[in-house]
């Protein structure tokens, strides 16, 4: 029996390219000045986060459409090789089987690296015998995920502040300030990759650098793929056939 599987990645992408368009017509009105300067200027920034943010989403729907499309559910059997090579601080994905027509149920960031695992016939169950964990295109997606965590997750509520007052202006101190509205990990990750760090006003420069480290590592996956992913059948297609 045939089934269709919707590609949605193609759809999130193109929105994020045109996102970033309309970000930089914005940003070109806010240069102009005039009474709507201010306008252009607060959604210029909007815009290129939710350029960011979808391409994010594409990255992971395409993930999910390849592994839908190209897995050998027999390579799920051998992942307790690959998951042995890793200490228990990685926190290696647990869900080693994958059933035709459920997502594949980890985090995305060892979507991307198991991957090419499972949808190669004559893969190697040995670390890093694709993406390097530490290195490369690889962590560059880690640290794009860690940017997507900060536009999402609030960390005042992962733990108890204490906060006392100073005692002069009766106010928190600017260290205490910082401590709960600063992530290091989110500021490594910013200084790293060249980006500003302020995610609320997140600039179309910023979207430009995280839009360029993604296609690097589609480029990437697809090459582990044996050319699969950038096919006129697999991305630019509307549909894909799955026959079952």
């Amino acid at each position: 029996m045939a089934e269709t599987l919707v590609k949605q990645h193609r759809y999130y992408w193109d929105d994020a390219d045109h996102l970033i368009k309309l970000a930089y017509e914005y940003a070109s009105q806010a240069d102009n000045g005039g009474t709507e300067s201010e306008y252009y200027t607060f959604w210029k920034y909007r815009l290129a986060r939710m350029s960011f943010i979808a391409r994010m989403m594409s990255i992971e729907a395409l993930l999910n459409n390849a592994l839908e499309e190209f897995c050998i559910p027999e390579k799920f059997k051998e992942l307790g090789i690959l998951a042995d090579q890793f200490p228990r601080s990685e926190k290696f994905p647990k869900n080693r089987r994958k059933r035709r027509g459920r997502t594949f149920q980890i985090p995305m960031k060892w979507k991307l690296y198991l991957t090419p695992y499972v949808c190669n016939e004559d893969s190697r169950m040995e670390k890093d015998e694709y993406f390097k964990i530490e290195t490369g295109e690889y962590r560059k997606f880690r640290q794009l995920i860690v940017v997507r965590n900060e536009f999402v997750h609030t960390r005042l509520a992962d733990q108890v502040i204490d906060i006392h007052m100073d005692a002069q202006t009766a106010k928190p101190s600017e260290k205490q300030i910082d401590d709960i509205l600063n992530d290091p990990d989110y500021d490594d990750c910013c200084k790293e990759m060249g980006l500003e760090q302020d995610p609320v006003c997140f600039k179309i420069d910023n979207a430009s650098v995280c839009g360029k480290a993604m296609k690097g590592i589609i480029l990437e996956l697809n090459g582990f793929l044996g050319g699969r992913i950038l096919t006129k059948d697999f991305w630019e297609s509307d549909q894909l056939e799955l026959v079952t």
